[in-house]
Order: structure tokens, then C-alpha cells, then sequence
């Protein structure tokens, strides 16, 4: 068992990658990070949502990432490669 700080407020959503070990969260202070849930290292952050988003799905491949923002407003994140 591991523990670390993921975000500054409340955690709203989770998403597991579908094929590696990280796991994408989003909070209440408005960003999307992208952790390996192995290490506890974050690979990958984005400040954007204007609302706190309450819902996260990785595509498939786990090449994109999708929120769904209060309100309905959905973001498709082209990610970058992610290694760790």
C-alpha cells in the first residue's frame, strides 16, 4: 500500500489506463494529472477545465483522454507519448 498527494482539492473522477500502469485523476483545483500508480510519479498534468470535472475515460489504445466538466462539457486530451 502507497499513498501520495494527487491534487490541492477533492478528487472528482479516475480512470485506469487500459493497457499500463497509471491512472489519470481530476480535482476540484481544475487540473487532469496522468500517475503511474506503480511508482506514485506524475507523467503527465493539464490546467484547463474551467469546471471540475466529473468524469474521465480513457480510448481504447489510452492514446486520448476524455472529461466530462460539470454541466456536460466534454475534452478530448490528445496525450503524449507517457513514459515513465
Amino acid at each position: 500500500k502507497s499513498e501520495f498527494r494527487a491534487h490541492d482539492e477533492a478528487i472528482t473522477a479516475l480512470a485506469f489506463h487500459p493497457n499500463r500502469p497509471l491512472v489519470a485523476t481530476a480535482g476540484d483545483d481544475l487540473t487532469i494529472k496522468i500517475w503511474n500508480h506503480e511508482t506514485g510519479r506524475q507523467v503527465w498534468q493539464v490546467i484547463g477545465p474551467t469546471r471540475s470535472p466529473t468524469r474521465l475515460v480513457f480510448s481504447p489504445s489510452g492514446r486520448r483522454l476524455a472529461s466530462v466538466e460539470q454541466g456536460s462539457h466534454v475534452r478530448v486530451w490528445e496525450l503524449p507519448d507517457l513514459k515513465d
